[in-house]
């Protein structure tokens, strides 16, 4: 490092100047005493009073150095303070994003939103196996057309490094849950290397994303199951995505409200059990100390007299229309023209049931109000969920982090049964009503 330089040598010429000036008649002083003392006792004091002088220039020349040193030892701390923090807020950021991420489309988003920046590249690849086939959740679309087919890609970048056609290389992430790698990450750079931070962010990302994946996974095998259950006679051999996605719908209107017809029918003829009757009885007793939430879609708890439950995943009973009314006010759906389904008689829009299908965001009301109760509550009752649909199942984790009591009941093990600090096994009906009578739960 460079202790002077030549922007320096004009100020020290004018300090030494002024020191000569300001101090020669005491120097003078000084030399002629050293001269005597020198003549009387043969003893040389100019020599020592040089070497002082020395001493002290060069103490002042390294005091001054370390100054610096420490000033730039205290900058690139301060610097690399700075960029740590500013990679733990992205990867917060990223995470309450995927927390909020209930299936595939809202973690793409997410991925768009964060990744590239954690990565600091926006050639990156997010490659998921579904089965024995690897699909790509997010990343460079000429992956499979113009360069690797996915499943090869992924298994490479599983295993390293592999070059593109550019001359570029990926890098790969794997996103494992247990021992099992579900899918990877790969990040495109030039060399096919990543700065230290860089790579530090973006492995520090992977179980979020691994973990926002596989509950993704497993919501929507929850969900196609739920609606397999009801595919039922005729039904039997049609996909659950026919039936309860948009694309479905649009595809097949008539089958799809014809389904849903059949469906509706059944849930009119069902009965509220005794484990709604106990919710409701207890919501009596104790007004203003239960928020219901669930993720049913039909209206047992309403007949049974909860009537302001939170509802996740829509109303089956209700109607709405497939796409926004562009009037205002809006046309209401029961007003629509016959058919299957009904349809608007000035725009043709189309009449659909009030429901979450596939691939579409919660109710952001309901889910909104679901949080805060979540997040107030002292005690959280789950009662018979497999606790794998998201991001309603993130709602137990969200009330325990804030104090809350949590208790399951369920017949089965559930995805979520270790953030319980008490676990009945037990139907609803079975054990609800001596677990909420008077004597029981209270305020």
């Amino acid at each position: 490092m460079k202790i002077f330089g030549r922007q320096d040598l004009l100020p020290l010429a004018g300090l030494a100047a002024a020191i000569l000036i300001l101090f020669s008649a005491p120097l003078s002083r000084v030399l002629s005493y050293a001269r005597q003392v020198e003549e009387k006792y043969g003893l040389s004091l100019v020599p020592a009073l040089v070497l002082l002088a020395v001493i002290f220039a060069w103490h002042e020349v390294r005091k001054r150095h370390r100054a610096h040193t420490e000033l730039r030892v205290g900058e690139a701390r301060r610097e690399d303070a700075e960029r740590r923090a500013e990679e733990v807020e992205r990867l917060i950021a990223f995470g309450q994003a995927l927390g909020r991420s209930g299936d595939f489309e809202s973690i793409r988003v997410s991925i768009a939103q964060h990744l590239p920046l954690l990565a600091g590249s926006e050639r990156v690849w997010v490659l998921v196996r579904e089965g024995t086939q690897w699909e790509a959740l997010a990343g460079d679309t000429r992956g499979s057309d113009e360069v690797l087919k996915w499943g090869d890609l992924a298994e490479q970048l599983l295993a390293g490094q592999t070059a593109d056609g550019d001359g570029n290389r990926a890098i790969g992430f794997p996103l494992m849950v247990g021992s099992s790698a579900i899918g990877v990450l790969g990040v495109r750079t030039p060399d096919g290397s990543l700065p230290e931070e860089r790579r530090r962010a973006v492995e520090a990302s992977t179980p979020l994303l691994a973990l926002a994946i596989r509950h993704a996974q497993l919501s929507r095998e929850v969900r196609e199951n739920s609606v397999r259950d009801a595919l039922t006679g005729l039904w039997a051999r049609f996909d659950p995505a026919e039936l309860a996605s948009e694309e479905g719908f649009r595809a097949q209107p008539q089958r799809v409200w014809d389904w849903y017809a059949e469906r509706r029918e059944g849930v009119r003829r069902a009965e509220p059990n005794a484990g709604h009757h106990a919710l409701a009885g207890y919501a009596r007793l104790w007004p203003g100390t239960l928020v219901l939430v669930t993720q049913n879609v039909d209206d047992l708890h309403q007949r049974a007299g909860n009537a302001d439950a939170i509802r996740l995943h829509g109303d089956i009973l209700a109607d709405r229309w497939l796409q926004p009314c562009p009037r205002r006010p809006g046309c209401r759906p029961v007003d629509a023209s016959p058919g299957r389904p009904p349809h608007c008689g000035e725009c043709d829009n189309l009449v659909r049931p009030g429901v979450v299908w596939f691939g579409e965001e919660l109710p952001p009301q309901a889910l909104e109000a679901a949080r805060q109760a979540a997040e107030a509550c002292a005690l959280m009752l789950v009662i018979g969920t497999s606790g794998a649909v998201w991001p309603a199942a993130g709602l137990v984790g969200l009330a325990r982090r804030r104090g809350a009591q949590v208790l399951i009941v369920n017949p089965a093990a559930s995805e979520i049964d270790d953030e319980a600090h008490l676990v009945l096994r037990g139907t609803a009906a079975r054990m609800l009503p001596p677990l909420l009578d008077d004597t029981a739960l209270g305020p």
